[in-house]
């Protein structure tokens, strides 16, 4: 009987679960993009956009942005495709493909009040 050969090279698990959070379809990995994209926002989206903006939701490819004001969301429509390429950019594929923009509030996490407040 044969045996079969074995791939000598072990990889950390850190690896692993990298990959399963980065390239994963599934709702965890969803799940991770969604909260490096909050933690990350200021430097995706510069410094005049992050004051102004937050990401708040993101569902069947769509990102939610609650914008503060109606002139922001005005003036943002005209950069939605611009958003869509520094979003998918920073994560590294095409995670969205379209932006909605909502003046809803109670959408924005209150930084002091999200579980992962410790992990930023």
């Amino acid at each position: 009987m044969a045996k079969k050969k074995r791939n000598g090279s072990l990889k950390p698990a850190s690896d692993l679960i990298h990959t399963i959070l980065t390239q994963s379809k599934s709702p965890l990995a969803d799940q991770f993009q969604r909260w490096r994209l909050w933690r990350d926002w200021q430097e995706v989206v510069g410094t005049t956009w992050a004051h102004a903006t937050l990401p708040v939701d993101c569902y069947k490819r769509t990102l939610v942005v609650w914008v503060k004001s109606s002139s922001w969301m005005q003036e943002l429509t005209f950069f939605e495709q611009a958003l869509k390429e520094k979003v998918n950019d920073h994560l590294g594929y095409h995670w969205i493909d379209r932006v909605r923009f909502t003046l809803d509030r109670k959408s924005v996490p209150d930084p002091e009040e999200c579980p992962w407040k410790e992990l930023v």
